[in-house]
């Protein structure tokens, strides 16, 4: 990713936005592995698209249970990620 500052939820441009069907139909989930940063380790990170959006966002489970999304800076610039996920789209 080289050098950033940015902040918000860590997220991968997808090349085509993902298709708005009913029912959250759009919604796609995958698989990731995110090593190599100076940061604290993510459980089960996962990356999900969103119906309408031309971007999948990384989440993991917090320590109360709960799901949160990775925020962009806090990742070093260096990490790595490794994806696996398909969606649907109306193009």
């Amino acid at each position: 990713l080289g050098s950033h500052s940015t902040s918000g939820a860590l997220r991968l441009s997808l090349p085509f936005t993902a298709a708005n069907l009913s029912d959250q139909a759009g919604v796609a989930g995958g698989s990731c592995f995110i090593y190599r940063t100076s940061q604290s380790i993510y459980d089960n990170p996962v990356i999900i698209t969103d119906t309408s959006s031309p971007y999948a966002i990384f989440y993991y489970n917090t320590t109360s249970g709960d799901v949160g999304a990775i925020q962009a800076n806090n990742v070093d610039a260096a990490f790595e990620i490794i994806v696996s996920f398909s969606y649907f789209t109306n193009s």
